[in-house]
């Protein structure tokens, strides 16, 4: 007899692959309400559109009977082949008279695949066998799966969370949820259940029970209830810790929490904002849960057409509202001669109370302490294990502050600024300093206040380097965050690292995800990296949104699709009843939309901080001049630098300048526009060299930018030399090589060197690829007699303004230099080619 095996047995290999499995519900009784013939047909349909669908996702099919069983190379495409199957089932069901529906297990593990021999096949038999425990454990999913539901094994959910959000459709919104850890006949360990569906309801239904499915979760809770300590711990709650269920929120997706205001007896609301503060940085030094910013949860509150505060009731409603995973109820009260705080954890779908904490404390000096301990507490029953609980939970003490006075002023900062009131949070944080100069916290968001305000870099600067030299008092994230401000003064690829490194470890910091974005925007030119970093942004719950809706539209309109941007813009508006930068008249001038444009600026106009009011008179002097008001435009150029010497904001009286210079010259009176000029680049060197850094604000790049203006004007070409603050780091800015090298493009048109000329440019559309050397390119082509060329990029920059208006924001940005080019390119372009005219883009 012969040992060996036969050759198809000993092909039998071994592979990780994602396993489907369907059933569709109800067939029996299908076929009794309409029929053999038309079931039959159904079921066919049925059947082919499965296929289809396995085809798309890559998938393999490997048995046929009241289901499929499939193979996927990732569970992503399982993922995606579960949700189109749902969908392809509902349509086929619209002319019926009763919801076709399937059920869906996925698992990923080991698989051994034995092809059976072509006899075998040829009688009917499978071309492949599958087996292994991978395949049981999918069945068993997918027989604990309700109507229209898909459910995943914890290893599954872990392959597939994320590259899903990459991989499927932008458009569709995913809803994960945890059903805990069940018990699978047949396997030793129990299995985390994830759902998955495009409706939150669909995927919160828990599974079904059934011999071979047990919930481990249902069983201690009926064991709870047998033995009477379910009862027990709901008539009396001793003090400390008191847990109602085990898992109960293990392993969400989306483990956003909704904390309610502090319920306080007495009514302080200074103390309200303490806890409410010092509460939320203990809980955000997870990194398994999310806090929703206190200011997106208002937000959600307005929505809802409620008032403040948000109790208990309305913090489930807002959980529930924005698929979060659970709301936390926090109070304080006065209990047995001390005082006692306390927080429940409550389910968002279902309302379940799914943990409760308390601490009692003699007074107030053991504030921080007990909400160290309520925090960790709470942290544990969202999913985080002990041992990241003990790693990432520095005392709030050491991290915030001891001085409760301090940590009183801090906690207002956040509202001040909501209220546009800057300088009464400057005011704030100064004092929390004074109380504890080791207050690190404190000095990072003084910094960012600067920042935001655009006031004083170097004071920006000086605070977050105090900051970061005190690192054992700031959060892992606070030190990330305070190392990511500072590479705002340092280099691009440093700033790239540092803010891409804070987005993988913290994806819920909203502030973290724009930088990120801003970066790839701004100093690399990248739009579609950028976008995408927005677009991930966009889902975080948090007061200033609105801000990277704006950023969004730019870099939408930057790739050429105005309409998107344009709405973008208006979003952001929704969001903030201000337009931020004033992003949406640009896109409104480039869709046509001159009339509300105008509206818009004359709505807002002298609305709100000094900074904002800066941004608008940018925005109008460019409106002016893209509608042909010249005069108009100088006027508001010269309002703004008087405002800026009243208000004494430095930054507006450059954008002045800036603005100023760029119309007089285009007037043709270029004395004054010399002079002009030479005013705002001597301020512009005299900042370089008085800033450590600056990088936030891109003041090289500008610099750059005029000296270009000078050598274009024809000029003499020494009379604006670089800056020596622009040598050194500066200069691996992309941004500055860009524009050094159109500097030097420039300067050898002048000298009659066009070879030359042209040779710059391309090395420097190489760093990014700006606006402005459409206008270098055409003269030199034309000092060439190169007639094609020049009316071929003459014809790419009359179609590409909103290029122009989307590769920069910095504070002296180059939207008016290219919409200057791009009106004298289009005479140029007229007097070639008369017939074509100068007609204004809209929406290209």
């Amino acid at each position: 007899m012969d040992s060996n095996p036969p050759p198809h047995l000993s092909n039998t290999t071994s592979v990780v692959r994602a396993l489907l499995i369907t059933d569709l519900v109800g067939s029996t009784r299908l076929i009794e309400r309409l029929g053999d013939r038309r079931a039959a047909r159904l079921l066919a349909q049925e059947e082919e559109q499965a296929r289809h669908l396995a085809r798309h996702y890559n998938g393999q099919e490997i048995d046929r009977s009241d289901g499929f069983l499939f193979l996927f190379d990732h569970a992503w495409q399982a993922v995606g082949f579960a949700l189109d199957y749902h969908r392809v089932l509902k349509d086929l069901s619209s002319d019926l008279p009763l919801q076709l529906q399937g059920r869906v297990g996925i698992h990923v593990g080991e698989t051994y695949l034995t092809p059976n021999a072509p006899e075998h096949v040829a009688r009917g038999a499978k071309q492949v066998e599958v087996s292994g425990l991978a395949k049981p454990i999918a069945a068993r999913l997918m027989t604990a799966a309700n109507p229209g539901q898909t459910l995943l094994s914890g290893t599954a959910f872990d392959l597939a969370a994320r590259p899903c959000i990459e991989h499927l459709p932008k458009d569709s919104t995913l809803h994960w949820h945890a059903h805990g850890a069940w018990l699978l006949k047949g396997v030793e360990q129990p299995v985390q259940v994830h759902a998955v569906a495009h409706d939150l309801r669909t995927a919160a239904r828990e599974p079904l029970e059934n011999d071979k499915v047990r919930s481990l979760r249902r069983r201690q809770r009926r064991r709870l209830l047998l033995t009477g300590i379910g009862t027990a711990a709901a008539v009396a709650l001793p003090l400390g810790y008191w847990k109602w269920h085990d898992n109960a929120l293990r392993d969400w997706e989306s483990k956003w929490l909704v904390v309610a205001d502090w319920q306080l007896e007495q009514g302080n609301a200074d103390l309200a904002a303490v806890l409410a503060t010092a509460f939320r940085i203990a809980l955000q030094q997870s990194r398994f849960a999310y806090v929703m910013d206190p200011g997106a949860v208002l937000l959600a509150l307005q929505r809802m057409r409620g008032e403040p505060p948000v109790g208990r009731e309305e913090a489930i409603e807002i959980a529930r509202r924005e698929s979060a995973a659970a709301a936390i109820i926090p109070s304080f009260t006065k209990f047995g001669g001390g005082l006692l705080l306390s927080a429940e954890l409550v389910e968002a779908v279902t309302e379940r109370t799914i943990a409760a904490a308390q601490e009692q404390i003699a007074d107030l000096g053991g504030l921080t302490v007990a909400l160290d301990r309520l925090s960790t507490q709470i942290r544990r029953n969202v999913g985080e294990p002990g041992t990241s609980v003990q790693r990432d939970a520095l005392p709030l003490a050491k991290v915030t502050t001891a001085n409760l006075d301090a940590l009183r002023l801090y906690s207002q900062v956040d509202d001040l600024m909501q209220q546009r009131k800057g300088e009464e949070a400057i005011a704030a944080l100064e004092r929390a300093i004074v109380l504890d100069p080791q207050f690190a916290s404190a000095h990072a968001k003084l910094g960012t206040v600067h920042a935001i305000r655009r006031s004083e870099l170097s004071v920006s600067e000086k605070h977050w380097r105090i900051a970061a030299s005190l690192q054992e008092r700031l959060t892992p994230r606070e030190r990330m965050y305070v190392d990511g401000c500072i590479s705002w003064t340092e280099d691009p690829v440093v700033m790239r690292a540092r803010w891409g490194g804070m987005v993988s470890k913290f994806p819920d910091d909203a502030a973290a995800v724009n930088n990120a974005a801003l970066v790839e925007w701004t100093h690399f030119g990248n739009l579609v990296a950028a976008e995408r970093g927005f677009r991930l942004g966009i889902p975080i719950p948090h007061r200033w949104n609105y801000v990277i809706w704006h950023h969004l539209g730019y870099v939408e309109m930057g790739q050429g699709r105005v309409a998107e941007g344009l709405s973008s813009f208006k979003e952001s508006l929704k969001r903030a009843e201000h337009p931020a930068h004033f992003g949406i008249v640009r896109a409104q001038l480039l869709a046509g939309e001159t009339d509300q444009a105008m509206e818009l600026l004359a709505r807002f106009r002298d609305n709100g901080s000094v900074s904002w009011r800066a941004d608008q008179c940018d925005a109008e002097v460019l409106a002016h001049v893209f509608v042909g008001k010249p005069e108009a435009a100088l006027a508001v150029a010269e309002r703004q630098r008087e405002m800026a010497i009243t208000e004494k904001f430095r930054t507006a009286e450059r954008m002045g300048l800036r603005n100023k210079a760029l119309l007089l010259a285009e007037q043709g009176d270029k004395q004054a526009a010399h002079a002009t000029a030479r005013v705002l680049h001597e301020l512009l060197r005299a900042d370089l060299g008085a800033l450590q850094g600056g990088g936030l604000l891109l003041p090289p790049f500008d610099a750059m930018m005029l000296t270009a203006f000078a050598a274009r004007m024809g000029w003499q070409a020494g009379e604006f030399e670089m800056p020596e603050a622009l040598q050194g780091r500066w200069i691996r800015f992309p941004s500055v090589l860009a524009a050094e090298r159109l500097t030097r493009a420039w300067r050898a048109l002048n000298a009659g060197k066009a070879p030359e000329a042209l040779r710059l440019a391309r090395e420097g559309r190489d760093y990014m690829s700006l606006y402005a050397f459409f206008e270098l390119e055409v003269a030199a082509y034309t000092a060439l007699g190169e007639t094609v060329s020049r009316n071929d990029r003459l014809r790419q920059a009359r179609k590409l303004l909103h290029q122009g208006f989307g590769e920069n924001f910095s504070y002296l940005s180059t939207h008016l230099e290219n919409l200057q080019a791009w009106q004298r390119m289009g005479k140029l372009e007229a007097s070639a080619q008369p017939s074509t005219g100068d007609a204004k883009p809209k929406g290209e």
